[in-house]
């Protein structure tokens, strides 16, 4: 389903597609900066 998303997400605008599926790399390395320091926290 997932690849089928993406397949009309570039059939509609390659440059649309690319920009929306950049920002989950950015968003991943925000997650990992903000738990980078959970488990210390933690206990």
């Amino acid at each position: 389903m997932l690849a089928f998303i993406l397949i009309y997400m570039f059939i509609l605008g390659w440059r649309v597609a690319l920009l929306s599926l950049s920002i989950l790399p950015v968003g991943f390395v925000l997650i990992l900066f903000t738990f980078r320091d959970y488990s210390e926290n933690f206990q």
